[in-house]
Order: C-alpha cells, then structure tokens, then sequence
C-alpha cells in the first residue's frame, strides 16, 4: 500500500472536505463527525464531483441520489496531526 500525506487535520474543518490527486486520480477526503474518510471524487451514478456534495452521517450527491458513507478500499488515518491516505496501486 501507498501511503500519502495528504492534510493536516485542522486543514479540513469538520463538515469540509479537500480534494488531493494520488497517483493521477482526483481523491476527495471528508471529514464527518471526527471521522476521515476519502472516495474517488466522481459520483458512480452521473459522474458528478463528491466534493460539492453535502456531507453529514450520509453523502448526498449534488445530483438525485444518496450515496452511503464507505471508504471504497482507501485506508484513511491520522498521525502526528496529519491525514494520510493508504491506496493499494
């Protein structure tokens, strides 16, 4: 797995996201109730970006459609006041 540093906590309010590229691909990291979790930032129904999405308990896409909160194979985890973001290649 590659690991990649992508924010220090206090750059993602709670509630807010950011989008990082890892690897050529557009990731976008939540922060929900205490909580760090990334996705592809591309709704898989209509293609929209996830991060102009609201985000509370559940991710509701900006199109029809709510989207569970799931971590899609990204291992999202913090050190050291620092999110890091684990993807297999």
């Amino acid at each position: 797995m590659a690991r990649h540093i992508v924010a220090r906590t206090t750059e993602i309010p709670p509630g807010g996201n950011k989008v990082v590229d890892i690897d050529g691909r557009d990731i976008v990291v939540f922060h929900v109730n205490g909580e760090f979790f990334a996705l592809l930032n591309r709704c898989p129904h209509e293609g929209a970006p996830l991060d102009k999405a609201a985000c509370v308990a559940r991710l509701t896409s900006p199109e029809p459609g709510i989207y569970q909160r799931s971590r899609v194979g990204e291992l999202v985890h913090v050190e050291d006041s620092y999110v890091i973001v684990e993807i297999n290649n």
